[in-house]
């Protein structure tokens, strides 16, 4: 878990902010294997190994997504589950610091 995972549980109006009325889940990432498909899906297979972000769903014994939600991912085989199910806020929050640092063209 992440310190916002708690900072949302401890506050009604983050809890509010993001969509969730406690007691409720809580959470953001997670991994696992794909143990179900709903019908028509194409994008995965039953035993897929998966990662991604499911704010206020993931703290569960399973997650039930579309399957092209934006945070859902393919678990590459050298990561354990364990290093896969924290890369999506902290690679989200990376990327963020990344992008607010790039250079841009202008005035020096």
């Amino acid at each position: 878990m992440n310190p916002v995972d708690w900072q949302i549980v401890e506050s009604e109006e983050l809890s509010s902010a993001f969509g969730l009325s406690l007691p409720s889940g809580f959470g953001n990432d997670f991994a696992g294997v794909v143990v179900e498909l709903g019908p028509g899906v194409t994008r995965w297979k039953v035993g897929d190994r998966v990662y991604g972000g499911a704010r206020g769903a993931a703290v569960a014994t399973s997650v039930v997504l579309d399957e092209h939600h934006r945070s859902l991912h393919r678990t590459p085989d050298q990561l354990s589950d364990l290093t896969a199910g924290v890369l999506d806020i902290a690679g989200r929050t990376a990327s963020a610091v990344a992008d607010a640092l790039s250079s841009q063209p202008g005035p020096g």
